[in-house]
């Protein structure tokens, strides 16, 4: 379009996925972490969106929670790594496959299980937090850091499956789903 001015809006860190390099006037980031990553903080600023409804994705009244389900979608099948023996005969939640489950389904599984394992960033980190379910990160070459960590003041999630990290986690979870909201 030959525009004057050219914005671009990460919503991952930069390079990750994209691997567009054109140079731009203004950045626009998801979070405070990827701005970071900008030399310029002059020409950045972060719009922290809500993504997910806390509406649909809340706690149940059950509090018997067991197991657990991990997702390792990019992790997985774009960047081709294995998982870890810890997530071994663990739900694994997919999307954009035909076997995929459902929003309802998602929201089911996160209303009973102990633990949600993530090996990347992703909205399902937030939907299970918002449903009561600490997350456990865990952290890989392609995974350094949580993008909304700033935003969400480390609530509700644990950086790595360590005992005290996963006790945080757990006793921060209620706190995560009102900082969110």
């Amino acid at each position: 379009f030959n525009a004057p001015f050219k914005v671009k809006y990460f919503l991952n860190y930069k390079g990750l996925l994209d691997k567009n390099n054109e140079k731009v006037d203004y950045n626009l980031a998801y979070s405070q972490n990827i701005i970071n990553e900008f030399n310029s903080k002059n020409n950045s600023s972060v719009i922290f969106l809500l993504v997910s409804d806390h509406n649909f994705f809340k706690p149940s009244q059950n509090k018997n929670r067991v197991g657990g389900a991990y997702y390792a979608g990019k992790y997985k099948y774009h960047f081709g790594q294995k998982t870890l023996p810890i997530t071994n005969g663990m739900i694994e939640i997919t999307r954009d496959t035909p076997m995929s489950q459902s929003k309802y389904q998602i929201r089911e599984i996160f209303q009973k299980i102990e633990l949600f394992y993530c090996y990347e960033d992703s909205a399902l980190a937030l939907e299970a937090m918002l449903c009561g379910c600490p997350v456990v990160f865990l952290p890989n070459k392609y995974f350094k850091l949580p993008i909304g960590s700033i935003e969400l003041s480390g609530l509700g999630y644990a950086w790595g499956n360590s005992p005290e990290q996963i006790r945080h986690a757990k006793k921060t979870i209620n706190l995560a789903r009102k900082r969110y909201i």
